[in-house]
């Protein structure tokens, strides 16, 4: 988590892991242009199944799926006295909700 870059009274959660777990949690996406695009079933679909099977696991690449989320600072520490100051990965994971897609890397 970080403080917004350019929203005052805001915070950035970033998450990363492997892209058929973390897309399910994502809502949204970067679009080619940098707007934010609704993740529909059949984008989450051609995401996994064409461009990262299709392309990467072909090329035996490690891929990984980077996303974030924000909240307010004080629905944020709401969401973290609830969860026990995040101490587990449990707790951690309640904040990797309504995610918006970065991007997915071959590694």
């Amino acid at each position: 988590m970080i403080k917004h870059p350019s929203q005052a009274g805001k915070v950035r959660v970033f998450v990363k892991g492997a892209p058929e777990i973390i897309i399910e949690k994502c809502v949204s996406f970067i679009g080619q242009r940098g707007e934010t695009m609704e993740m529909t079933p059949e984008k989450r679909d051609r995401i996994i199944y064409e461009d990262v099977v299709k392309k990467f696991a072909r090329k035996c690449y490690r891929t990984l799926l980077i996303a974030y989320a924000d909240y307010d600072e004080a629905r944020w520490e709401e969401l973290k006295a609830a969860n026990n100051n995040f101490e587990s990965l449990e707790d951690k994971e309640t904040a990797e909700r309504g995610l918006t897609l970065i991007g997915v890397f071959g590694l």
